[in-house]
């Protein structure tokens, strides 16, 4: 659930704190995957996130 708060909050620098953890806990690599799956499939509106989040 944590990967969802960069994917639809619209403020990047709130959303760190988000990140961190999820980067803590599953690593960079996976992290990017998840995003890339939402650049793929999401929504316009659910891209901008991701690509922030970047």
């Amino acid at each position: 659930m944590l990967i969802k708060a960069p994917v639809y909050g619209p403020d990047p620098s709130f959303n760190r704190q988000f990140v961190k953890p999820v980067l803590n806990g599953f690593g960079r690599r996976r992290l990017r995957s998840t995003l890339l799956d939402y650049l793929r499939t999401a929504t316009d509106k659910e891209r901008a996130g991701p690509a922030r989040a970047w």
